[in-house]
């Protein structure tokens, strides 16, 4: 338990959880809204330094809302720190 508080700030399995699925939600979100713009562009291809698999924006879409999303849940709950062990 004095473990659990000390790495993990005192979050429990439910919240890792939480966070995976969240991520997995919006990493697909994220990969349908670059597609939007793309398509909505008319682009097949974002870039050509990865031919043939739509460009870099395709390798890193997801990560264009799951980096902003999980960082406003971190926020929002607040950072696991050694404080929060008490």
């Amino acid at each position: 338990d004095r473990y659990q508080r000390r790495v993990h700030g005192g979050r429990g399995l439910a919240f890792y959880v939480f966070i995976g699925a969240y991520v997995a939600v919006v990493g697909i979100l994220g990969d349908l809204v670059e597609s939007l713009f793309k398509r909505a562009s008319s682009v097949k291809d974002s870039g050509a330094f990865f031919p043939a698999h739509g460009g870099v924006l395709d390798r890193i879409d997801g990560l264009l809302l799951i980096l902003p999303a999980v960082s406003f849940v971190v926020a929002l709950v607040g950072p696991a720190t050694a404080a929060a062990a008490g």
